[in-house]
């Protein structure tokens, strides 16, 4: 039985010593935003930037089906299997910087997901990965980006080997 010394567990060793097991699944997603229309409660005719971004969801599920979403090995949110298909996850509150003032966010994410096998219901029969996800501003010392303002995001993607 190997073990692990806790001193040499750290950092770039951590995979050395067992490190975290391979995600349950793996989708390349794409986060895409750039209609002013996925604003609401926000400064009206103010514009912000288009958000096309690229990312590898880990997805990590336990026996009880919770889940824990990564990216690059960070959790970002967390949640569960809402049946075989679609899951609904929640971020912890960030804290960015817009315009030099400090902004207090949460992301809250469902999603229609399925692995290698299918036979989940896509509306797209190309994706893997269908989902929205729903930024809402919970605290803000920007004039430009008031508490209550939210953004909603589209998430396609598909699975990875």
């Amino acid at each position: 039985m190997s073990r692990c010394l806790l001193p040499l567990c750290a950092g770039v060793l951590l995979t050395a010593c067992g490190g975290l097991p391979d995600p349950d699944g793996q989708w390349a997603v794409s986060v895409v935003s750039d209609d002013g229309a996925d604003f609401t409660d926000c400064v009206d005719g103010e514009t912000y930037a288009a958000i096309n971004n690229s990312y590898t969801y880990q997805m990590y599920v336990d026996a009880s089906q919770v889940i824990d979403l990564r990216i690059d090995g960070q959790t970002f949110a967390s949640g569960q299997y809402v049946d075989g298909c679609d899951i609904d996850y929640e971020s912890p509150a960030y804290v960015d910087s817009f315009d030099g003032a400090e902004v207090q966010w949460q992301l809250v994410g469902t999603a229609t997901v399925q692995g290698p096998a299918g036979g989940c219901p896509m509306t797209d029969e190309t994706l893997d990965w269908e989902g929205i996800e729903t930024i809402t501003v919970s605290r803000s010392a920007s004039d430009r980006l008031p508490v209550g303002c939210t953004r909603v995001l589209t998430v396609t993607g598909t699975i990875l080997p």
